[in-house]
C-alpha cells in the first residue's frame, strides 16, 4: 500500500477503510482524483460543486454511486451521509480537500 493510503488508513480506522476498499477502485479513482482538484478553484455554491460533481461522472463515464459512495465514505467515514455537495459545503474547502486523499 502507499504511504497516503496508510496514512488513510490510520485516520478512518480499519472498518472504513474496509468499506472504502469496496467503492474505490481503478474504474472511479481517477474520477475522485480529478473532483479532489476541481475543489481547489471551484466556485464554494452547491450549485457550482453539483456541477463540477456530474461533471465528473461524464467526464469519465462512471455512475452516480461509483463517485459519491467514496466521497461519502471519505468525507464522513460512512457510506450513509448527506448529499454529498452539501457535505463538500459544509466541511468547507480545506477540510474536504485534506479528507479526500487519494
Amino acid at each position: 500500500a502507499s504511504i497516503n493510503r496508510q496514512l488513510l488508513a490510520m485516520q478512518l480506522g480499519a472498518q472504513t477503510m474496509a468499506l472504502l476498499a469496496q467503492h474505490l477502485t481503478d474504474v472511479n479513482q481517477p474520477a475522485i482524483a480529478w473532483i479532489k482538484d476541481q475543489l481547489f478553484t471551484v466556485v464554494w455554491s452547491k450549485p457550482a460543486i453539483a456541477t463540477m460533481l456530474k461533471e465528473a461522472q461524464t467526464k469519465f463515464s462512471v455512475k452516480t454511486p461509483q463517485v459519491m459512495m467514496p466521497l461519502r465514505i471519505m468525507l464522513t467515514g460512512s457510506a450513509q451521509a448527506p448529499a454529498v455537495d452539501a457535505l463538500l459545503l459544509t466541511l468547507g474547502r480545506e477540510a474536504s480537500v485534506r479528507r479526500i486523499n487519494l
